[in-house]
């Protein structure tokens, strides 16, 4: 199970213009908290493409140097990359 969680719109204001990222600078209580059952199927309820990576790192890569707006914030946490040889961009 996993958690949906609404939060006013009021205080939030967008981080970087366009990148989906907002922030509070105040403690936020949800309106309401909803599970998510079996989240893997309900995904497929709405033809999402869930892919399954080994590792994170080519992929970071390959997303970096596309056009589309990602955060690899939590990258950090990833398992180190498997080719240790190879130079990957560093994390923020």
């Amino acid at each position: 199970t996993i958690y949906s969680y609404a939060f006013a719109p009021d205080n939030f204001y967008d981080l970087v213009e366009g990148e989906g990222v907002y922030l509070s600078e105040q403690t936020e209580i949800p309106l309401f908290v909803d599970p998510i059952e079996e989240p893997i199927r309900r995904l497929s309820e709405f033809n999402v493409e869930l892919l399954i990576l080994d590792e994170l790192w080519d992929f970071r890569e390959t997303i970096y140097h596309s056009s589309l707006n990602f955060s690899f914030i939590r990258m950090r946490n990833a398992r180190p990359p498997r080719d240790r040889g190879r130079t990957y961009l560093p994390l923020p």
